[in-house]
């Protein structure tokens, strides 16, 4: 048995550790801060003095991450409508009624620029809305000049 590493995250949701066993998460805690950094804050009233824990606070959303990760319902591979052809007939009338094949990732990534190049071409650059998760927005460098906004 491999012995358990420990990674260090900062996610939308807050700062964690998470630990890895045989390439497995086997727990993601909030991050601990020590001695050495910051102090935090304290409140004197009435005397007695309120200072909150050394550790950071997370979202529930950060914390179920493993449960996500390893749902059986997650979906691993690229699905594609069964009367969905992206050259011919999309059968719009049959979303939520007909089934889904799997299909690869490189399929998967031809339709989605395909169709990305045709709706610009159809319709025209602002016919695309996408929105970035904030965590690429820090900083005004950042914001400008990431990736993704030459990607688009």
């Amino acid at each position: 048995m491999e012995e358990t590493r420990r990674f260090t995250n900062l996610t939308t949701g807050g700062p964690v550790h998470v630990y890895v066993r045989d390439g497995k998460i086997i727990r993601i805690t909030p991050l601990e801060l020590s001695p050495e950094d910051g102090p935090s804050w304290t409140i004197h009233a009435r005397g007695r003095a309120f200072t909150p824990p050394r550790r950071t606070t997370l979202s529930n959303w950060t914390v179920a991450h493993k449960s996500t990760i390893y749902s059986p319902k997650r979906i691993l591979t690229p699905l594609k409508r069964v009367d969905f052809d992206p050259k011919g007939k999309r059968n719009i009338h049959r979303r939520g009624e007909s089934g889904y094949e799997p299909i690869s990732w490189d399929e998967a990534l031809d339709i989605v620029a395909e169709e990305m190049i045709r709706l610009k071409r159809e319709y025209g650059p602002a016919a695309i809305m996408t929105t970035p998760s904030s965590h690429h927005l820090w900083g005004n460098v950042g914001y400008r000049f990431r990736a993704y906004n030459r990607f688009m």
